[in-house]
């Protein structure tokens, strides 16, 4: 019943194209939600004997996709690790003015608007002098970006601007890390790997929203390869894989590891995760400073789904698992609609 979103009207183009057949971040509002564990087996062979320039993308999806390539969808995650170095220094709430904060993010879009994508994306980096965007280092002005005040404006502008024509859709999920340092060591290790959880989160709801879409269409995802915490995800992926209700539930194609000049649609998430663990403290009423205008401007161009466990959450999520054998825990219980 809620008003139209920005990406309503995309996903209407995508039934066309590619019709085969606690709470959640959807606008400004970023509340808690449930979530679950993880995913894939990397194969970048192919992929990596492609040149890297503005097609290697679309040189990447002839060779591993079947039939029409163009209509396949590709989701482009990014873990971003935000731990918050400054828990000595005090809001004016008396609480930490930081927190460490671990969230993954990404978004969804079809293949040949990735390509697009790459090609405006690498434009705009080249133009100002950057290899490969971290928004972390953009933030601190660490070079290349130590910019005057009207051209990190203009520079920002332009690659949000592009996100917002691209995306279908996005996802987010998070958990605060002093609410995991607060359980025993044994519910620590109940909860398991915090990757492949905020991973498997992201996947269900964009399993969610093409549902809603009526877009049957499966994914593939592709996650940056290296982020702190990867291992275990990875090799649940290996374990699960080729497990057809692995993938019927998850509508996985396949699920890829790559790097950010590989894949420059992973420079997205990198925003994208940047932006959600700054996000949390505010709706955890610990950042009394308004919405990041970044943000707001993400969340007004393309539809958002996303949220954070709290600590009583993630004790009831360990409640809720521990009987169930472990790969099947993996998949079987996803976020709460």
């Amino acid at each position: 019943d809620r008003a139209a979103s920005p990406g309503d009207e995309k996903g209407k183009r995508m039934k066309r194209y590619c019709y085969h057949g606690g709470t959640v971040l959807d606008g400004p509002a970023f509340c808690s939600h449930e979530g679950n564990n993880l995913l894939n087996s990397p194969d970048l062979s192919r992929f990596e004997s492609c040149q890297h320039d503005n097609d290697s993308l679309a040189t990447w999806c002839r060779l591993d996709f079947e039939g029409d390539w163009r209509r396949r969808l590709i989701v482009i995650l990014r873990a971003y690790f935000d731990l918050g170095a400054t828990f000595d220094r005090v809001s004016n709430l008396g609480k930490p003015a930081a927190m460490g904060i671990i969230g993954l993010a990404g978004y969804l879009a079809e293949a040949n608007a990735w390509i697009d994508f790459g090609r405006r994306w690498r434009r705009v980096l080249r133009d100002n002098g950057v290899k490969v965007f971290h928004m972390t280092d953009f933030e601190r002005g660490i070079p290349p970006y130590d910019w005057g005040k009207r051209k990190r404006e203009s520079f920002i502008v332009r690659l949000l601007r592009i996100i917002g024509e691209t995306a279908m859709f996005g996802t987010m999920s998070a958990i605060v890390r002093r609410d995991l340092d607060a359980l025993s060591k044994q519910d620590r290790n109940k909860f398991g790997n915090i990757y492949r959880y905020c991973a498997i989160t992201c996947m269900a709801r964009i399993c969610q929203w093409l549902d809603e879409q009526d877009i049957k269409e499966s994914v593939d995802y592709v996650f940056e390869l290296g982020d702190d915490g990867q291992g275990p995800f990875r090799v649940m992926i290996n374990e699960v894989i080729h497990r057809r209700d692995f993938r019927e539930r998850y509508r996985v194609n396949s699920v890829n590891f790559m790097t950010k000049l590989q894949a420059p649609g992973l420079q997205t998430g990198d925003i994208a995760a940047y932006e959600t663990c700054k996000h949390v403290p505010r709706v955890m009423g610990e950042e009394t400073r308004p919405i990041r205008k970044s943000l707001e401007t993400l969340l007004a161009r393309v539809p958002h789904r996303g949220g954070f466990l709290t600590l009583t959450e993630i004790r009831q999520y360990i409640t809720d698992t521990e009987s169930l054998p472990s790969l099947t825990r993996v998949f079987q219980k996803g976020p709460r609609r």
